[in-house]
């Protein structure tokens, strides 16, 4: 396997923490979104929302709960807008934090030992920080989207350009993990190098192709024509017999 070095340290995996990444980090993310409904992340989310809001332009608009809706009771009423918001999940962000969350702990640990010895440690706290940082942005993204509402903007030409835009922010947040767990990036450049010397492997050795035929069918097929030779053998002397 190839080995990679970085900042003083080498970095090393095996296809099966890379398996573990890919398979691993989208069904954890997934667990994380539909573990449960998220309404109490809606009341916190909507009213520090709202307490920004009306903090930074001195209106009085507020949050009120209807259950008529299980899945998204918190609604968002500004005085003066045609209508009001209904909080749903995805306005919380989590959707974002499970995806990296998910990723950070399915991280491949290096073979080498002095590299990995601390890597759970780097992990929680790669975990708070993108966590936070998404968190944050996403309030000042919604703020932002209500107030250009309350403003007589158009909801659909705020939301969907503004939410759009503040994905921005997982770059970021790829520096982040990048600046505590390294591994993932280090990950991403081994599969590249492995799979480079795959190739040219298979290049310089085209008697090793993947569509080459197993040895055991080559001799059963060179054993059936031997059958079929000496049965016509058989036939040639009895004709002639």
């Amino acid at each position: 396997m190839g080995n990679i070095e970085y900042e003083g340290k080498n970095y090393d995996f095996n296809w099966l923490s890379i398996a573990i990444l890919l398979i691993g980090a989208p069904l954890i993310a997934l667990g994380i979104f539909f573990s449960h409904d998220w309404v109490w992340l809606h009341e916190i989310s909507s009213k520090i929302t709202i307490w920004i809001l009306n903090l930074l332009s001195g209106a009085e608009n507020y949050v009120y709960f209807n259950d008529y809706r299980p899945t998204q009771p918190w609604i968002i009423h500004l005085p003066g807008t045609p209508s009001d918001i209904h909080f749903e999940t995805l306005c919380t962000g989590i959707h974002a934090v499970a995806i990296f969350v998910g990723a950070i702990i399915c991280i491949p640990h290096s073979l080498d030992k002095d590299t990995s010895k601390d890597i759970w440690k780097r992990k929680i706290i790669a975990m708070v920080v993108t966590s936070l940082v998404f968190y944050v942005v996403n309030i000042f993204r919604m703020v932002l989207q209500l107030y250009l509402y309350q403003r007589g903007a158009d909801w659909d030409s705020v939301h969907y350009p503004i939410s759009a835009a503040s994905s921005f922010i997982a770059v970021a947040c790829v520096l982040i993990m990048h600046k505590y767990v390294p591994e993932f990036i280090m990950s991403l450049i081994w599969i590249g190098d492995e799979l480079k010397a795959i190739i040219n492997n298979r290049k310089s050795n085209p008697e090793e192709d993947l569509y080459e035929i197993p040895s055991e069918i080559s001799q059963g097929k060179e054993k059936e024509q031997r059958k079929e030779k000496k049965q016509e053998n058989l036939s040639n002397k009895a004709e002639n017999d």
